[in-house]
């Protein structure tokens, strides 16, 4: 059996019914991911111990097969079928087992619903589904409906899918993970999301969550529900599992890592739906505290944000909202808060409100504040928090910080700027044309603090 890892692309392939076009579309779609600075063991791998089949051209509906399908001479026409596929009675779909997705478009007119997991955070525990060749697998929205795909099960990993809702024709998230703390264990990686009218991927009320090395871009534009590029939302403890030595020996139960989130931007006008315009960030990680659930905990498990790179989104570049026990280290965001119906006066590039025991080490917030309106608020950091709410043990050391304030609304805090490098040009090849890497000379090279979870003793500043 074959040891299948993650797979570490810098580029995506154009995809191949994409609605963009000309210089800004292959910009886009061109755009270098951050390479993995952590080590592989926080990321599930998996082998394949069978593998079925699914094609858009030459499958069917696995009611069309005397014993369910996925075979390479009669594979399944959609991941649906694939789930739904039963043989004498019973489902076709367990613990390692891979679903093939052959190159082509997939015209989803329907929430594609996962409901067959697998059994146990091991290399043979998931069922996956994985395009065949990386990022050629082309789910494209068709009609009207919400998510573009619904996770309700646990032990599930998508891998390498472009997953378009062709510009909100969909009305809900690219991926939705929501709803039970039974849905847990859940990867989404080296995959495309965008176009979705909802957040690009929004992983609710439960934990063991990985999104990892994915290009999330134009997402969130017609949702009233307030969404973003990703989104960590009300996470609780996992339910009915056996946790394995593989899931003991995890530091972080969540783990957002190495993604590109860029031009997620709300666009129904305040008018239309009043309390608008609050969110369209690059990534949130929001209310750990559980204040919205009724009789709800506190999430307990540890969340990393490491290695992505957010620019060019209607709210904050990374945002921690009445959260805790939260890690933020070597993320770049750039020229974010670009949402002019937002009328919010806190608006920091990286974002700490209303949040306690959070660390925030070697990222750079690099803001660029208007001449007039809301974005002459534009901020490179933002520490505040509201009455009832404190910020405790709240640490920021060895970031930079560039174009814009840092903006402290938390009394009794203070910022120490000795421990960061404040108003330092961070040195990035074309930061406005999307090129986040750092120049040869740039003064982010080598500049890092060390950490446990970095695999490099001398790490870069930022996300690349």
């Amino acid at each position: 059996m074959q040891l299948e890892r993650y797979v570490k692309w810098l580029a995506p392939a154009l995809c191949a019914a994409c609605a963009l076009t000309g210089t800004a579309g292959a910009q886009i779609l061109n755009q270098a991911l951050p390479p993995l600075p952590i080590p592989e063991s926080y990321v599930p791998r998996y082998e394949c111990v069978r593998n079925f089949y699914v094609d858009p051209n030459r499958g069917a509906a696995w009611t069309a097969y005397a014993d369910g399908g996925g075979s390479p001479g009669e594979p399944w026409k959609s991941m649906q079928d694939a789930n739904d596929a039963q043989a004498n009675g019973a489902p076709v779909l367990r613990a390692g087992d891979c679903v093939n997705l052959a190159p082509g478009l997939y015209t989803q007119t329907a929430t594609i619903t996962l409901t067959r997991g697998g059994d146990a955070n091991a290399t043979n525990g998931y069922v996956v589904y994985r395009a065949s060749t990386p990022r050629t697998a082309h789910l494209l929205a068709a009609r009207k409906f919400y998510a573009m795909i619904d996770v309700k099960t646990a032990y599930v990993i998508i891998d390498g899918l472009e997953i378009d809702g062709n510009n909100a024709t969909n009305d809900g998230e690219g991926l939705a993970v929501s709803g039970d703390a039974r849905h847990h264990h859940v990867v989404i990686e080296n995959s495309i999301i965008h176009g979705n009218g909802g957040g690009g991927v929004q992983m609710n009320d439960s934990e063991y969550f990985w999104v990892v090395r994915n290009l999330i871009y134009r997402n969130a534009a017609t949702n009233t529900y307030q969404e973003s590029g990703v989104s960590i939302y009300q996470p609780q403890a996992a339910a009915d599992f056996t946790a394995t030595p593989a899931d003991a020996a995890l530091a972080f139960h969540i783990v957002i890592a190495g993604n590109v989130s860029r031009d997620n931007i709300e666009r129904i006008p305040c008018g239309e739906h009043p309390g608008c315009h609050t969110d369209g960030n690059g990534i949130i990680i929001d209310k750990t505290l559980n204040v919205d659930r009724e009789g709800g905990a506190p999430y307990a498990g540890r969340t990393l944000v490491v290695a992505n790179a957010a620019f060019g989104n209607g709210g904050a570049g990374v945002h921690v909202f009445l959260s805790e026990h939260v890690t933020l280290a070597n993320n770049t965001a750039f020229n974010n808060h670009l949402d002019l119906q937002n009328s919010g006066a806190w608006r920091g590039e990286l974002s700490n409100v209303d949040s306690n025991d959070i660390l925030w080490v070697n990222n750079i917030g690099w803001a660029q504040p208007g001449q007039d309106g809301v974005t002459q608020n534009n901020s490179a950091v933002l520490v505040a928090n509201t009455p009832g709410h404190a910020t405790q043990n709240v640490t920021w050391t060895n970031n930079m910080t560039y174009g814009g304030d840092v903006r402290v609304f938390a009394p009794g805090w203070r910022f120490d700027s000795r421990a960061n490098q404040v108003n330092r040009m961070p040195g990035l090849a074309d930061a406005f044309h999307g090129d986040l890497r750092p120049t040869q000379n740039s003064r982010v090279r080598a500049a890092g603090a060390a950490q446990p979870y970095l695999t490099n003793a001398a790490p870069n500043i930022g996300a690349y």
